[in-house]
C-alpha cells in the first residue's frame, strides 16, 4: 500500500520487471518495529470496530506481528524500531533468495498441515482435493517464485 502511494518506493516499479536480486525496497513505515506496532494496533482497532470481539482483534494484531517476524527470517533486514536504528533479520532476500522462498514454502506447508489437522479434530475434515489445492497454492506459490531470483516475470513469460 505504501509503495502504491509513494511512501515506500520500490525499484523496479513494475512487479513484472522484478528479479529479486535487483529489487530495492525501503519499507521504513510498514516493516520497521515501530511501523509494525502501529499497523498491528490499527488493524486491531478496525477489527474491533467492525466485529466488537477482543479475541479476534488481538488475533489479527498478532498476525501482523507474526508477518514481521517471518519477514525477519526469510525477507529483507529491517530497522529494529525506527529509521536509523540497527537493521535486524537474516536478510535472505538479499543474500540467499532461493533459500528464502524454500523457507517460506516450508512454513506455508506447516500452516496447511496445521489447518487440515485442526479442521479434522473439529469434525470438519478437509477433502483431499482441497488439501492438494491448498498445498499447490501456498507451497507451490512460494516455490514458484524461485525463478524470479535472477529473471523477471516479464522475461520468464516472454
Amino acid at each position: 500500500m505504501f509503495a502504491a502511494i509513494g511512501l515506500e518506493p520500490t525499484e523496479p516499479v513494475s512487479f513484472l520487471d522484478v528479479a529479486v536480486k535487483d529489487l530495492h525496497v525501503d519499507m521504513i513505515y510498514s516493516h520497521s518495529g515501530a511501523g509494525v506496532v502501529v499497523a498491528a494496533l490499527l488493524v486491531a482497532g478496525i477489527v474491533h470496530g467492525v466485529w466488537r470481539r477482543r479475541f479476534l482483534s488481538a488475533w489479527c494484531a498478532g498476525l501482523v506481528a507474526v508477518h514481521w517476524l517471518c519477514d525477519l527470517v526469510s525477507g529483507f533486514a529491517h530497522e529494529a524500531f525506527v529509521a536509523g536504528s540497527p537493521k535486524i533479520g537474516l536478510d535472505l532476500y538479499a543474500t540467499r533468495p532461493e533459500l528464502a522462498f524454500i523457507v517460506e514454502a516450508a512454513f506455508a506447508g506447516a500452516l496447511v498441515a496445521w489447518f487440515v489437522r485442526h479442521e479434522r479434530l473439529a469434525g470438519r475434515p478437509v477433502r483431499s482435493r482441497m488439501q492438494v489445492a491448498l498445498v499447490a497454492v501456498f507451497v507451490g506459490g512460494g516455490l514458484s517464485m524461485i525463478p524470479t531470483v535472477s529473471t523477471s516475470l516479464r522475461q520468464l513469460v516472454g
